[in-house]
């Protein structure tokens, strides 16, 4: 019924929850001196890891399965095919190698959120296990 919920969720609100990202953080205008850097596309990245990492968090905090893991595994790469199916992205001829690694890294950053954030609350904020009575 947990995984149901979150795989819900992320269908759902996730486009909500990006158009809500690009309004806010996402820079209209910037300048940098590295060529290869891209501040918008560095807000992407941002939100799909700490997207992610919320429903890694999530499923971890209230599975009570050693597989909390790999259903964060699971929900970070269908977040992540499900953007990758349903992007628009157009690449011109001469584009720069950095557009590639910028567009294709944000289809793989909320699979390592979904998974940093599932083993860093495994090992850092475990669940506290409850003392079964000993019955002899």
């Amino acid at each position: 019924m947990i995984v149901t919920c979150a795989i819900a969720l992320a269908w759902f609100a996730t486009p909500w929850a990006r158009i809500g990202w690009s309004a806010i953080a996402v820079p209209e205008s910037y300048s940098t001196t590295f060529a290869w850097l891209d501040y918008a596309f560095l807000s992407y990245w941002a939100f799909e890891f700490l997207w992610a990492a919320v429903f890694g968090t999530l499923l971890t905090r209230t599975l009570r399965l050693r597989g909390a893991f790999w259903w964060s595994l699971f929900v970070g790469v269908g977040l992540g095919s499900s953007h990758f199916v349903f992007s628009r992205w157009h690449f011109a001829p001469d584009v720069r190698p950095a557009v590639y690694v910028w567009v294709y890294g944000q289809f793989v950053m909320p699979v390592v959120g979904a998974v940093v954030a599932s083993w860093l609350v495994a090992k850092y904020w475990p669940r506290e296990r409850q003392a079964v009575p000993n019955a002899a």
